[in-house]
Formats: structure tokens, C-alpha cells, sequence
């Protein structure tokens, strides 16, 4: 490759590389603004309960307090999937909930500011399991999802949109097993991603309506397209990303803590930074989704998955904005680990007092795989078949076909990828390590030691819409228009070195804009594995296009 290319697979020193070395790189809270306040969140100290009265007095009568905002003093703007939560509210669903806003000249007083609000609460039952929660005398956590049963469905992914996997003939499929096996298995550590950078905004509210954000966030544009409906459609939201110190996808579910900036700044006036602590970051923002199945799958002594019929459990915490999204492309990602005709699959959604899920290094097919493996593996056991093999065999191949997150049929197109896999194994010495199940591969003393196999196939990386232009200057330099942040993976450069590739320009003589909603195009983000196939296809055809254009011009 590097013979080939002029930039392209060559190791070069990223656009950045200097700035992030030296600590000039400026990230959010480097950010500082003429007469900014600083803002901080009141949060629940109890899962469930109603606010009944807030008496905010002596918060706001504290020198250098410039607001104090409670459920009562906000709009009634609304975020999840669908719309139901709000931004505060008089009931609190968890530990952690935001009961009330401040926004001070410093962070000392808007901390001190926190401590004299006095708020009286009526506890209400709170409810922690996620079969617990579906029980009918269970605590309610919203009226609009009786029986703590989110609504499923994703519009943003279309119509028919992916929400269950029924397929075939379910008894036919488990008449032809040879093996029958049954149980119930979770993935429910729940952990958080905990990127080094805390989330945090700065808003700047101008009236009437026009509301422009600094933001840390792998995809700074989405943060625009959140806000806008977040905010009921009135609201003209600007975006500008900088540096990201780490995502992990979970920033994707930023707009409570950029709503809480922005309402403080309409409010004072004044532009308002507002970051998560640490604590806060750990105890209030997103968790990965935990999930639990009651399953039966069938299978033949050949390895070939005859039938699997279960109900997934998916609790999302107090509030859903990503899940069902992640669902979708669970459901999807399973059809191409295991080929089988016969699914009767059925998700259900769930909301308990806790902390809410979203999107935590991976969307939806670990959260569901790694509940499915351990059943297989009960009958892989009991017909003696090897992991291994049972996973190449079983996983997608070119001709067969599954249902994506859009509800819609595709045909696999792409390469068999039992060669790969047979030389990973041989790498590893698989065959050799293998002894059986439950089998240990060595044993020294007390300590034995086994080997494992695991599988991760994926269908999103050119998903999702991602949109640049190129514009040529008459000095011989080249500009990129596209609205990706730096969120630590050098794609930025990346996208920089494609263009100076397309133009045949010294690399100097490329640029990049900075992440800004007002003057870039539309950009989902760097996500789902999407950052080099998708945003880079863009770059390129945006590059070919200039470079035609200008030939068009330069032609005799």
C-alpha cells in the first residue's frame, strides 16, 4: 500500500499531534468566555418519589447566584424515544435524578447554592429488577408506559422497522432437533464506558429562540438535529464540537446536560458551562442496557440451529432514548452469527429506578449475543460438537441473508470468512487446545486452564448519512467542510490525508473546518465502525468532485 499511495498507509504525524502533546489541544472545560456562569445539578437522593414543595429562596438569595430552576420554571421540552421525559420533572425516577438548577459566577457558590435549596419529597416504592418491574402490582414509573413496558420501534430507522424476529416454523424447527435446551441466562453488569472527559456544555442562549452549544461528543452535529426536537421544533440550535476526550458512543445521550446549560442561559442571560463531576459522570449518565432471556433453542447433531424462541428481557433504566435502536440492530446482528430458519424472538423494554442506558462500546448485538451463546453452548455440550467449528459454520454467508434494523431483507454480498477464521484458529493452536467441554486444556496442581471462542459480526458501517464538500482556493490550498469531531482515533488527519490523496496536494495544503453545525453539513458521527467506510467515502467522492470540476474549468 505504501508503493501504491502517496499518503495513504504511510505513518505521518496527525494534524493534532502537536496541540495534544503540548496541553494546547482545548477541550471543553478549557473553554472560558466573557462573564460565563457556572452551572450545577440538585440530583434525587432517593430511586422514586414526588417533589412536593421546593423552597429555593435561600439559593437564590446567595451572593453571585444568578438562577435557580426547579420543574416548575422550565419549559415542558421532552427527550427519549419516544418523547416522555423531561428535562425536570416533579417526579424522580432514581438516585440521581435532577431535581433543580444553578447556575453562579463560580462553582464554589453554585455548589453552595445546591445545599440550600430545600426540597420535601413523598416517597414512592421504587422497583430494581427487571421482571419485577413487568409484575402488575409493580410501581409505575411513567403513566404513558403501563406496566413499565416502553414502547418499541425506532422511526429514525423507518417504517418496518426491526422489533421482534419471527420467522418460520417453530414447531417443525424443534421437531427436527436433535438436542433440545432451555434456560435463562443475563448480561447484566451494566457497566459505564467512563471516557476520561466527564460530559459537559456551554450554552449561550439569544432570544427568542436561537441557541448556539459548545459540546463534547464524537458526533457534535447529532447534538444539533437532538436538541431541535428535544426543544419542540421552536429552537434554532447551532453546535460547535472540539476535541473529545472519549465517547464510547455513551455522549451520543448528552442533551439532559446541554438542555440544563442552555435553560440557565436563557435564563441569566449570560453564557453557562456546565460539566459533570466525576461522581456524577459514574452515578447519573449512561449505562450499558442489561439484558436477560428465557430461551429454548433446538439443534441437529451436525451443528445446524433447527429453532430459537425466547423472550429478552432489556432493561433501560429510568428512561429509553437508545434502546430501542440497539434492539433493532441486536436483532439484526444475531441472524448473521446464527443461521436459522425458525425464530419466534420477542423483545420487551423495560424501565426501572435506575440510571438510564444508551449506547456503551457496542449497539445492541453484544448485549443480546452474549445471552444466546451460553444456551447454544448447553446443546453444543451435549452433542459433543467443538465451539469453534459450530461458529464458523453457523455465522453468515455469501447468498444467505437476514433482516436488518430497518425491518428489511438483505442478501449477504460480501466474502466467506471461514478462511480467516480457520487461520485465526491455527494461529491460537485452537485444535490443539481444544480437549472437550468442560475439559481443561492444562492442569498444574490446583490451577486448571480451559480456552474459549467467541463471535461479533456486524452490518452498520456504511449506515447512517455523512455529508462533505471540498473547496478549492486559488493559492493552491484545499479546505474540507465536514462536521466530525476528534474524539482520540486520528480521523480528522485521516480524512485530510484522502483528500491531499484524491488532489495529489502536499499534505500542508489540506485543511479541515472546525466541527460547526453553521457552516458544515449534515454528520451522523464516527460510530458503529462507520468513521473510515462512510464519513471517508464522502471525502473522497467530495475530493473527485472538486478535482472534476476543476479540470472542467482548466480544459481547453
Amino acid at each position: 500500500m505504501a508503493n501504491k499511495y502517496r499518503f495513504i498507509g504511510k505513518a505521518m504525524p496527525r494534524m493534532d499531534a502537536s496541540e495534544i502533546v503540548t496541553g494546547k489541544a482545548r477541550f471543553l472545560n478549557d473553554i472560558k468566555q466573557a462573564d460565563m456562569l457556572y452551572g450545577k445539578v440538585l440530583r434525587s437522593p432517593h430511586p422514586h418519589a414526588l417533589i412536593t414543595k421546593i423552597d429555593k429562596s435561600k439559593a437564590e438569595a446567595l451572593p453571585g447566584v444568578k438562577a435557580v430552576l426547579t420543574w416548575e420554571d422550565v419549559p415542558d421540552w421532552k427527550g427519549g424515544t419516544p418523547r416522555y421525559t423531561r428535562i425536570l420533572d416533579r417526579k424522580v425516577r432514581y438516585v440521581g435524578d435532577a431535581v433543580a438548577l444553578v447556575a453562579a459566577t463560580t462553582q464554589e457558590i453554585a455548589k453552595e447554592a445546591l445545599r440550600m435549596i430545600n426540597v420535601k419529597y413523598e416517597i414512592l416504592p421504587p422497583v430494581f429488577d427487571v421482571e419485577e418491574a413487568l409484575k402488575p402490582d409493580a410501581p409505575q414509573l411513567y403513566d404513558e408506559f403501563p406496566g413499565n413496558v416502553v414502547t418499541p420501534g425506532v422511526p429514525f430507522f423507518g417504517p418496518k422497522n426491526l422489533k421482534e424476529v419471527i420467522m418460520g416454523d417453530m414447531e417443525k424447527g424443534f421437531e427436527e432437533a436433535d438436542v433440545i435446551t432451555e434456560g435463562t441466562f443475563g448480561y447484566e453488569n451494566i457497566p459505564n464506558p467512563l471516557p476520561p472527559e466527564p460530559p459537559g456544555a456551554i450554552a449561550l442562549w439569544e432570544e427568542p429562540n436561537k441557541l448556539t452549544l459548545w459540546v463534547s461528543n464524537q458526533a457534535s452535529y447529532m447534538d444539533k438535529i437532538t436538541l431541535f426536537h428535544v426543544m419542540g421544533r421552536k429552537v434554532e440550535v447551532r453546535s460547535i464540537g472540539g476535541p473529545c476526550g472519549g465517547s464510547f458512543g455513551s455522549k451520543f445521550m448528552s442533551w439532559q446536560v446541554q438542555t440544563y446549560a442552555a435553560l440557565l442561559s436563557r435564563a441569566t442571560g449570560k453564557p453557562v458551562k456546565l460539566v459533570f463531576t466525576k461522581e456524577e459522570h459514574l452515578a447519573a449518565f449512561t449505562v450499558r442496557p442489561s439484558s436477560r432471556m428465557r430461551a429454548r433453542v433446538g439443534m441437529k447433531k451436525d451443528g445446524t440451529v433447527t429453532a430459537v424462541s425466547g423472550t429478552w428481557l432489556i432493561d433501560t433504566g429510568y428512561y429509553s432514548m437508545t434502546t430501542q435502536s440497539q434492539v433493532a440492530v441486536g436483532c439484526g446482528e444475531v441472524q448473521i452469527m446464527v443461521r436459522c430458519l425458525n425464530w419466534d424472538l420477542k423483545p420487551v423494554i423495560v424501565c426501572t429506578n435506575r440510571n438510564a442506558s444508551g449506547i456503551v462500546r457496542g449497539f445492541g448485538g453484544q448485549e443480546l449475543k452474549c445471552i444466546l451463546i451460553p444456551l447454544l453452548s448447553l446443546a453444543m455440550e451435549k452433542l459433543e460438537i467443538d465451539p469453534f467449528e459450530f461458529l464458523k459454520k453457523n455465522y453468515v454467508k455469501p447468498g444467505e441473508g437476514y433482516v436488518w434494523r430497518d425491518g428489511i431483507w438483505y442478501t449477504y454480498r460480501g466474502v466467506d470468512y471461514s478462511p480467516a477464521m480457520d487461520k485465526g484458529a491455527e494461529a491460537f493452536g485452537w485444535r490443539q487446545k481444544w480437549k472437550g467441554w468442560l475439559t481443561p486444556t492444562a492442569i498444574n496442581g490446583s490451577k486448571q486452564r480451559g480456552v474459549g471462542v467467541g463471535v461479533h459480526g456486524n452490518a452498520d458501517i456504511g449506515e447512517d448519512a455523512s455529508e462533505a464538500y471540498v473547496r478549492l482556493h486559488p493559492d493552491g490550498t484545499a479546505m474540507l467542510f465536514s462536521c466530525v469531531t476528534e474524539h482520540g482515533t486520528g480521523q480528522r488527519s485521516n480524512y485530510a490525508k484522502m483528500v491531499a490523496e484524491v488532489l495529489q496536494l502536499p499534505l500542508t495544503n489540506v485543511s479541515i473546518t472546525p466541527s460547526d453545525s453553521l457552516i458544515n453539513p449534515y454528520e451522523f458521527g464516527p460510530a458503529g465502525s462507520r468513521g473510515t467506510y462512510a464519513i471517508g467515502s464522502a471525502v473522497i467522492r467530495a475530493a473527485e468532485d472538486a478535482r472534476k470540476k476543476l479540470f472542467e474549468l482548466m480544459a481547453p
